[in-house]
């Protein structure tokens, strides 16, 4: 039987999986990327769904608890996407001082001209 917090996790899941659709169809992420969240949300749902296989899989790597694993793979998620939104924002900002500087360049290439005329 599904108890309330599983429907919760089974609405919060279709939301996304939508939501993710709706971000792929308006080609604001990567089909790579849609398939990743797919496979998320996707995930969600199976472990909602069939809490009770979760429970022998976690005691074939002796996990005492789901929730030890949620956390720990939360906490390594979080990293990985704080890594890559790092690497991210340095690129836009060195692209951004590119852009600065070669506006600067040719405004000042344009005020020395009309300096000389």
């Amino acid at each position: 039987m599904i108890n309330g917090i599983a429907i919760i996790g089974i609405f919060f899941a279709l939301f996304m999986g939508y939501y993710t659709f709706i971000k792929f169809k308006r080609k604001e992420i990567t089909t790579n990327q849609s398939v990743f969240w797919g496979l998320v949300w996707t995930s969600i749902i199976i472990v909602v769904l069939i809490p009770g296989k979760i429970s022998d899989f976690l005691d074939q790597f002796q996990i005492a608890r789901a929730l030890d694993l949620i956390v720990v793979l939360g906490i390594v998620f979080l990293l990985a996407v704080t890594f890559y939104l790092f690497v991210r924002v340095n690129k836009l900002k060195n692209k951004l001082n590119d852009l600065v500087e070669s506006l600067a360049i040719k405004k000042a290439q344009k005020n020395e001209n009309s300096f000389c005329a």
